[in-house]
């Protein structure tokens, strides 16, 4: 469940956690600053804690591809402008920087919220996983960036960027493998 409305996402969420569909918490702020992000997570957490206490399944996403949709993290007004800049020099150490906030994120929501808990990393993000319960990697910027030629080669969603999982960890499977496997357990 995605949005911005705290009442209308969890109205969502607990509609779908009642009929046994495991939750996805996924607040969007786009172009909020990092401490308007926090506090907003705090407030997500809280609240998806309510609902787990009621029905297990439910998880929290903290951001989805924050280098692009949250500001602060590379320059730009908007994702737009985002998207255009993570190739430029003005915008050299993001990586760091997303990272800091992801476990700025962490030390939010773990205190209020004991379920699962991950983020949604674009394919051009290098996430320390460490901390995190999941792993996601998300290929929406990454059809938007090829369309333009920012990106080509092969590589999970095509980007020609690195995956993040490395170091011995499983890939994910490609949307058509996992189209397939769904399709095999119906």
């Amino acid at each position: 469940m995605l949005g911005h409305d705290l009442d209308r996402l969890t109205e969502a969420a607990s509609i779908a956690a009642a009929h046994g569909l495991f939750v996805w918490f996924e607040p969007r702020q786009f172009d909020k600053d990092p401490e308007q992000t926090l506090a907003f997570l705090g407030s997500v957490a809280h609240a998806a804690e309510r609902l787990r206490a009621r029905y297990p399944g439910v998880g929290i996403t903290v951001g989805t591809e924050l280098t692009i949709f949250m500001s602060g993290l590379v320059p730009g007004n908007d994702y737009t402008e985002r998207i255009q800049a993570l190739a430029l020099p003005e915008s050299a150490g993001y990586q760091e920087r997303l990272n800091a906030f992801l476990d700025r994120a962490l030390k939010t929501v773990q205190p209020l919220f004991k379920g699962q808990i991950t983020y949604c990393s674009g394919s051009w993000e290098e996430v320390d996983w460490h901390g995190f319960m999941g792993l996601a990697v998300g290929c929406a910027a990454d059809e938007r960036l090829r369309a333009r030629g920012d990106v080509t080669g092969a590589g999970p969603c095509g980007s020609g960027r690195r995956s993040p999982c490395r170091g011995g960890r499983r890939r994910p499977r490609s949307p058509r493998r996992w189209r397939s496997a769904v399709r095999r357990r119906r």
